[in-house]
């Protein structure tokens, strides 16, 4: 699966491959995307990207074990909450 974000008339890829499942959110006003990314063993992390700053992603979680299946921001957008199957 790829995501392609675009920032200032130049585009972003982000992509999981094979065997990766991919959960995300846009916050509210739309300027941060937060998603998790969990490997082909299991292993989820959450990211949060910032549509307006040029950083990378930042990891917000370890890895743990157990797919995120869902992934959304609280109501005044302060907050990530996720499911995850048990692992």
């Amino acid at each position: 699966m790829t995501l392609n974000l675009l920032r200032h008339g130049r585009r972003r890829a982000l992509r999981s491959g094979y065997g990766f499942t991919f959960a995300h959110a846009w916050s509210r006003k739309g300027h941060r995307l937060a998603f998790a990314v969990t490997n082909r063993f299991g292993q989820y992390r959450i990211y949060m990207y910032e549509a307006d700053k040029s950083a990378a992603p930042q990891p917000l979680t370890p890895l743990r074990y157990g797919p995120v299946v869902e992934i959304a921001w609280s109501p005044n957008g302060r907050t990530l909450l996720f499911e995850r199957t048990a692992g």
